[in-house]
């Protein structure tokens, strides 16, 4: 895609924490303010690893993005910890949602439309 620019992550290290809380994460990411529009980082799951969370301090604004088959237990915790943190969130993203396989009832109410 023209004017798409991709930095990924190289490979993996047992202190990624402190790679995230180093004034050279810092510093790259003023550096691709200056150069860019729009900066997207992809995190792992929060609930699970706190890259997410780390790097929301740094960002101006999250979307976070859901599996449909998240809990709605689990999708609350992620946006209540976002929250405590002060994070902003923009919105969600819901992913890997089948319309085919919902069940016929839920069909009927996604299509019923009173008169």
């Amino acid at each position: 895609m023209p004017e798409l620019s991709i930095l990924t992550s190289g490979p993996g290290t047992s202190s990624i924490s402190n790679l995230l809380y180093s004034s050279r994460t810092l510093e790259l990411l003023q550096r691709l303010r200056s150069e860019f529009d729009t900066i997207l980082i992809d995190t792992p799951p929060m609930l699970d690893i706190s890259d997410a969370r780390i790097l929301g301090h740094l960002a101006d604004a999250v979307v976070l993005v859901f599996n449909a088959r998240t809990s709605r237990d689990a999708a609350m915790a992620a946006k209540r910890r976002l929250a405590e943190d002060g994070i902003p969130v923009l919105g969600t993203i819901l992913n890997a949602w089948d319309f085919k396989r919902m069940n016929s009832y839920e069909a009927y109410q996604q299509s019923y439309q009173p008169a």
